[in-house]
């Protein structure tokens, strides 16, 4: 089984078996209602109980089935646990193409939504330094008045 990961975001397995080649896509929840543009009008829903395959792979929610006679090119777990088949063989490589596309706009739609982190950073960087200076320079008053009063009452004392 060989796993192509892109920006941790996504990743593609593809299991190769005695049939055909298997590929298994699956992505955060976040982007999962984006990523089933892919391929809508090739989406079909099976119904596992009516069908005798075995599980191949992955992980909780995304499964390769296998039957005696065919692989299912490309499934999906949806949350009411049915699996989703797209009929159609899927283009390995139009695939991971397609899924660029959508990392880079979901990118470019984060930034453009979000204030610049770096200004906010350096915002807390000065203000941590301004109550560190301030601190520094408070105290340093302090202990000089303490030494003037020490002196001053030194001085009477000596006077008397």
């Amino acid at each position: 089984m060989k796993e192509i990961t892109l920006k941790r975001d996504y990743s593609i397995i593809q299991a190769q078996t005695n049939t055909p080649t298997a590929v298994l896509f699956y992505a955060r929840e976040d982007v999962e209602s984006e990523l089933a543009e892919i391929s809508m009008n090739n989406l079909d829903r099976l119904y596992a109980s009516d069908m005798h395959f075995s599980k191949i792979a992955v992980d909780s929610k995304h499964f390769l089935f296998e039957g005696q006679h065919m692989v299912l090119p490309f499934v999906k777990i949806m949350d009411d646990g049915y699996p989703i088949l797209f009929r159609n063989r899927i283009d390995f490589k139009e695939l991971e193409s397609r899924i660029r596309q959508i990392l880079e706009r979901k990118k470019h739609s984060a930034l453009s939504s979000q204030p610049p982190q770096i200004e906010v950073i350096k915002t807390k960087i000065l203000n941590i330094k301004w109550v560190a200076w301030t601190a520094i320079i408070g105290a340093a008053l302090i202990a000089i008045i303490k030494f003037v009063i020490e002196v001053t009452k030194d001085n009477n004392s000596n006077k008397r």
